[in-house]
Order: C-alpha cells, then sequence, then structure tokens
C-alpha cells in the first residue's frame, strides 16, 4: 500500500468510510437483483466483472472494516453482555456472507467471460438468496449496532480506526498482488 493511502484514510472520517461500505454493499445488492432479473435474456459481462469483484475483494474489505468498528465498541461497552451477543452474531453472519459469496464466485465467472449458466433459474434463486441475504444483514445491523449509542466512536477512538482500516487496506493490496 503506497503511504498516500493511510493519509487519505486519515483525512477521511473512519466512521464514514465504514459507512459508504455499507452504502456499497447496498448498492452491489441492487446489482445482483439485476443480474438476476437479466439470467434468461442476456447478462452483461461487464457488469458481471465488476460485481464478481465487489463480492471476491470490496466485501471481505467492507466486513472487516466493520469489524474494526466492532472491536472498538467490543472494548468500551466490555461490561454489556448485549452489545456482546449483538457483535459476536454480526462476525458470524460476515463469515456467512462470504460463504455465500465464493458458491456465486463460479457462476458470476462464466456470467463474466460471457457463457450462459447451466440453470439460470437456479442461479437466479442463488443470487436472490444471497442479496435478500446481505440486505437483511444490513438493515439488522442498522437497528442493532449502527442505529444505537453502541456505534458512537469518540475523537479518541478515531486513530485506532484509521489504522485498523488502513492495515485491512494493505492486507487487500498484498492479497492482491500478482507473483511473477
Amino acid at each position: 500500500m503506497d503511504p498516500k493511502d493511510t493519509v487519505r484514510i486519515n483525512a477521511i472520517d473512519p466512521v464514514e468510510i465504514v459507512l459508504r461500505g455499507r452504502q456499497q454493499q447496498r448498492a452491489s445488492c441492487d446489482e445482483l437483483e439485476a443480474i438476476a432479473d437479466q439470467l434468461l435474456d442476456r447478462v452483461n459481462p461487464e457488469f458481471c466483472s465488476t460485481i464478481l469483484n465487489v463480492f471476491s475483494h470490496a466485501l471481505p474489505l467492507f466486513q472487516s472494516d466493520e469489524e474494526a468498528l466492532y472491536d472498538i465498541i467490543r472494548v468500551r461497552e466490555a461490561e454489556n453482555i448485549l452489545a456482546t451477543k449483538l457483535i459476536d452474531h454480526a462476525i458470524t453472519e460476515h463469515r456467512r456472507h462470504e460463504d455465500y459469496a465464493l458458491e456465486l464466485v463460479d457462476q458470476l465467472s462464466d456470467l463474466a467471460i460471457g457463457q450462459s449458466v447451466r440453470n439460470a433459474e437456479a442461479t437466479g434463486y442463488m443470487l436472490r438468496c444471497a442479496f435478500e441475504y446481505i440486505r437483511r444483514h444490513l438493515d439488522w445491523e442498522e437497528i442493532t449496532l449502527f442505529g444505537g449509542s453502541f456505534h458512537a466512536i469518540t475523537a479518541e477512538d478515531k486513530p485506532a480506526l484509521s489504522a485498523r482500516l488502513a492495515h485491512n487496506r494493505r492486507a487487500l493490496a498484498s492479497n492482491l498482488r500478482v507473483i511473477t
């Protein structure tokens, strides 16, 4: 990662970065829905390639960013059993999202190179399950972790959150390097 990226992350409110990631997840769900709607017709391969990239790389980053925020909440709310249970549940669901994403990679990869899927109805069902599940999860997080007092990150919390977000991006960049 370029040191300038860390400066850029530090220049933006880290909570805003997490919230933008959540907006992108919602937009990705809309894109999955559009792909599911196109399956019986002609699916745009570039569109599928873009959403494949989101589910392969961006979704894990967004979830890691949320979990960085959760770690701060967990420390601050150490005595709050409800907060701990909500965070644990959110992280468990993040792992399930990763499982869904892995199941979709083959279908999206085929569509991204212009191939048709073997069973459009089954693929459409998988896509719909994935985006509906993620939408429900985001809504649940809004009500529980992001909508309440738990998410109130103080000025003292922001440097630690910024550092974790920078770390998440370095980890992603190192996983994306091509070995020649």
